[in-house]
C-alpha cells in the first residue's frame, strides 16, 4: 500500500515550477506506466530524459522536465530526420534525399484526411475542398502529405516547416511555390486567410499549443475554415518520444481545442497507415479530428481527475493492445508454418517430378514467386 509520504511526492505542485501549459493549473501526477511494448523511457536518452506526468485538471500528459529549445532544434536538424538507410563515411552521414518510410507514411495519411471529409459531407457540405482552395500544412517537412492532397483535389498546397531542406524539396521538386521555412510558428502568417489547415502529428511537438491555435484561429484560418489534426493517442502509443511535449486523450484534446476557440465536428481513433514494426499496433494509435473556429471560447473547468485511476486505465489499454499483438503474432507464425509445409511438398515431391506442373500448381494456389 502507498504511504502518505509517497502519495504526496507523486503529486507535484507549483513549487516545482510544473504548471500545465494548457490549463495553467498546478498539480501534475507522476505516472508509473509502461510495458514490454509500451516503453515510458526516452528513446533518445543522450538527447533528453524525463518522467511522464498527467495534469489532474485537464488530463493531458506531459514529459517533465521539458527539453531546452537549443537542444531540441539541434536534435530535429540531425538524427531526428535520419532514415533507416543512413550510414557513416568518415564521420559524415550519408542519407537518402527522401526518408522513404517516414515520407511514405505521410503520403498515405491523405487517405484518412479524405475519409474524414467524406464522413462529414452531409452534415457539413462546406467541408469539401475546391480547386480554388488553399491548404496550409504545418510541420509538412518535405510535403509528401500535400503531394497526395494535390492529386486528389487539384488545389493550391502550401508547406511550412522548420526544415530548410524539407521546404526546398516541397518547393522545387513538388512545385508548392508558396511554401516557406518556419521562423516562428506562433507568429508566422500567410498572405491571405485560408479555408483549410492541416497538422499531421505536429501539435504534440509544440511547447505552447494554446498560443499557436489561438494565432491560427485569428490570423491564418478563415472564420468559415476547417482545421484537421492528427496526434498520438494516449491510450494507444508508448510515452517514449522526447520530442513530444504533450500526449492527448480524447477529452484533453477536446479541452485544448475548446479553450483555444475551436469546436469539434469530428473525433475518432485510427491506426492508418499501419506501422508493421510496432508489435502492439492497433486502430487506436492516433486521434483524428476536424474542428472549426468558434467565437465562443469555452472557459476551462477543472476535471479533478484521480491520477491513480488514469494510470490504471493507461496500463489496462497497454495490456489489451499487447495481448492483441501477441495473438496476431501467433496467427502469423501459424501461417508461416503452413507455408513452410507447402514449400516442403513442392520442393521434395512435386518439382523433381515436373517443374511445369509445380509452377502451374503454385500459380493456382497463389504462392508468391520473385518477379524479374
Amino acid at each position: 500500500m502507498l504511504k502518505l509520504d509517497d502519495e504526496v511526492n507523486d503529486i507535484i505542485s507549483s513549487k516545482d515550477n510544473l504548471i500545465c501549459r494548457i490549463c495553467d493549473k498546478n498539480g501534475l501526477f507522476k505516472l508509473d506506466v509502461g510495458s514490454l511494448f509500451f516503453s515510458p523511457v526516452s528513446y533518445a536518452p543522450n538527447f533528453h530524459e524525463y518522467n511522464n506526468f498527467v495534469c489532474l485538471s485537464c488530463g493531458v500528459v506531459s514529459g517533465q522536465p521539458e527539453p531546452r529549445e537549443t537542444e531540441l532544434i539541434d536534435h530535429y536538424n540531425n538524427v531526428y530526420r535520419e532514415s533507416e538507410l543512413a550510414f557513416k563515411v568518415d564521420d559524415k552521414t550519408i542519407d537518402t534525399i527522401i526518408n522513404f518510410r517516414s515520407s511514405g507514411r505521410s503520403f498515405q495519411r491523405a487517405k484518412t484526411f479524405y475519409n474524414v471529409l467524406q464522413s462529414v459531407k452531409k452534415t457539413h457540405p462546406a467541408a469539401q475542398i475546391l480547386p480554388t482552395d488553399t491548404i496550409i500544412d504545418f510541420g509538412a517537412y518535405q510535403g509528401m502529405f500535400l503531394s497526395a492532397v494535390a492529386r486528389i483535389w487539384a488545389c493550391n498546397c502550401v508547406a511550412t516547416d522548420y526544415s530548410k531542406s524539407g521546404i526546398s524539396f516541397a518547393t522545387n521538386t513538388l512545385g508548392f511555390k508558396d511554401s516557406w521555412v518556419t521562423k516562428d510558428i506562433y507568429t508566422d502568417s500567410y498572405r491571405e486567410k485560408v479555408r483549410f489547415v492541416t497538422m499531421i502529428h505536429v501539435l504534440e511537438h509544440l511547447r505552447e499549443p494554446v498560443r499557436f491555435l489561438s494565432h491560427l484561429r485569428k490570423n491564418i484560418l478563415k472564420d468559415t475554415g476547417f482545421l484537421y489534426i492528427e496526434v498520438p493517442n494516449l491510450y494507444g502509443i508508448p510515452l517514449c518520444d522526447p520530442t513530444h511535449f504533450f500526449t492527448f486523450s480524447r477529452s484533453s484534446l477536446e479541452n485544448l481545442l475548446s479553450v483555444s476557440g475551436f469546436k469539434l465536428l469530428y473525433l475518432s481513433t485510427g491506426g492508418d497507415p499501419v506501422d508493421e514494426t510496432f508489435f502492439a499496433r492497433s486502430n487506436e494509435e492516433n486521434l483524428i479530428c476536424l474542428a472549426v473556429p468558434d467565437k465562443t471560447i469555452v472557459r476551462f473547468e477543472s476535471q479533478k481527475l484521480d491520477g491513480y485511476l488514469v494510470q490504471k486505465q493507461i496500463t489496462k489499454s497497454y495490456r489489451r493492445h499487447s495481448v492483441k499483438g501477441l495473438l496476431r503474432y501467433i496467427l502469423e507464425i501459424k501461417r508461416h508454418i503452413l507455408r513452410c509445409f507447402v514449400y516442403l511438398i513442392f520442393i521434395i515431391f512435386i518439382e523433381p517430378f515436373s517443374t511445369k506442373l509445380s509452377l502451374k500448381l503454385a500459380g493456382y494456389i497463389g504462392l508468391r514467386r520473385r518477379k524479374g
